[in-house]
C-alpha cells in the first residue's frame, strides 16, 4: 500500500484534498448548516403536500381574535386570548384545513382560476352600486397586507375547501 502511494504521490494528494472537500460539504448538508429546502424557513408545518406558512398563521391568529373581540363587544383582551391559547387554535384549524385541502388534492378537486375570477367579480364585498369596482378590490387587498397573488392564492383555497364540502 505504501509503496502505491509513494509511486502514485503526485495524483495522490489532489486526490486527498477533492475527497476531504467533498467529505466536508457532504457533512454541512447532511448535518444541517446548509438547508437545500429553503422553503421550510417559511413555514411553521407541513401537512401532506401542505405547508403552513408564517403568513397564514398570522392570518389566522388575527382572524380569530378579530372575531371574538366583535363577539365580545370589544371586551376581549391578549391577555383573555393567551389563556384560551388562541395561538394553538389557529394552528390546529389551519392543520386541520391542510388535511382537507390534500384530500381534495388527492381527489382532484381543486378551485380554478376562473373559479377565482368568478368570486371576485360576483361578491358583493367588491361591488359598487351592484357592479364590481376594481378600485373597491385593490383597497380591500391592499388593507389585507397581502399581494394581489397571495390575496387569490388564499381565496382559491377556501373555494377549494367549499367545492370539497359540495362534492
Amino acid at each position: 500500500m505504501i509503496e502505491w502511494m509513494q509511486k502514485h504521490k503526485k495524483s495522490l494528494i489532489p486526490t486527498i484534498w477533492i475527497s476531504t472537500i467533498a467529505f466536508v460539504g457532504a457533512g454541512f448538508v447532511g448535518w444541517g448548516a446548509y438547508d437545500m429546502n429553503a422553503n421550510r424557513a417559511g413555514s411553521i408545518a407541513r401537512v401532506g403536500q401542505i405547508s403552513i406558512t408564517n403568513q397564514e398563521y398570522k392570518i389566522k391568529s388575527t382572524e380569530l381574535y378579530n372575531r371574538l373581540n366583535a363577539m365580545s363587544d370589544g371586551q376581549f383582551t391578549q391577555e383573555q386570548a393567551k389563556n384560551m391559547h388562541l395561538d394553538q387554535i389557529a394552528v390546529d384549524q389551519l392543520i386541520g384545513e391542510a388535511y382537507f385541502l390534500n384530500f381534495a388534492k388527492d381527489l382532484g378537486v381543486q378551485a380554478s382560476d376562473k373559479d377565482v375570477a368568478e368570486f371576485v367579480l360576483n361578491s358583493p364585498n367588491f361591488q359598487e352600486n351592484g357592479a364590481f369596482s376594481k378600485e373597491l378590490y385593490d383597497n380591500v387587498v391592499r388593507n389585507s397586507g397581502l399581494t394581489k397573488k397571495e390575496f387569490e392564492r388564499n381565496l382559491q383555497k377556501v373555494l377549494t375547501l367549499e367545492k370539497l364540502g359540495k362534492a
